[in-house]
């Protein structure tokens, strides 16, 4: 009995702990990576900035998710290009929200329904054959201390996603 005892204490100590520490996490998160691609700035963004491409380089692609099923809507790239899916544990949608033609790309990914939300970047630098892409995402992890916690554990697989798919641009231009 004093063990189960024990281990119950042990338990809600530990829960304790991991709100109260999630009351104290900056809610404000932020993943960034960056490449150099060697190919010309103009042709990178052209590329990258076409949703339907984005199942070639993304991480996010039949490859990873088999029964992924996706959707467009809108234009192919600039202010209001919409990529819908669904993979059968999760839907959601990618939308551009803003672009500088040739620099940047701006867009909103929306899950399950709004309940998650982030908005990403995607910029390009440079000249003669060498760009510079630097992606970032960044959102709101809100009032829940648990939920807080979770995007302690999100921004390392979220970071992994966007440096796949630095990898991948890079080798799309290297051959």
């Amino acid at each position: 009995m004093k063990l189960i005892k024990t281990l119950l204490l042990m338990t809600v100590l530990i829960v304790l702990g991991a709100v109260v520490t999630g009351l104290f996490m900056n809610p404000l998160w932020q993943v960034e990576r960056q490449a150099i691609v060697a190919a010309p700035k103009a042709q990178v963004f052209g590329y990258m900035s076409a949703l339907p491409n984005w199942a070639e380089w993304t991480a996010w692609n039949k490859e990873a998710y088999p029964d992924m099923q996706l959707t467009y809507s809108g234009p192919a790239s600039g202010v209001g290009a919409r990529q819908s899916w669904n993979d059968g544990a999760m839907s959601g949608y990618v939308e551009v929200t803003a672009q500088e033609p040739g620099q940047s790309l701006d867009y909103l990914v929306s899950m399950e329904g709004g309940k998650q939300a982030m908005d990403c970047r995607l910029a390009v630098s440079g000249q003669e054959g060498n760009t510079a892409v630097s992606w970032s995402c960044r959102g709101d992890a809100g009032g829940n201390p648990l939920d807080r916690l979770m995007m302690a554990a999100y921004r390392p697989m979220i970071g992994r996603d966007l440096e796949i798919g630095l990898a991948r641009l890079q080798q799309r231009y290297s051959r």
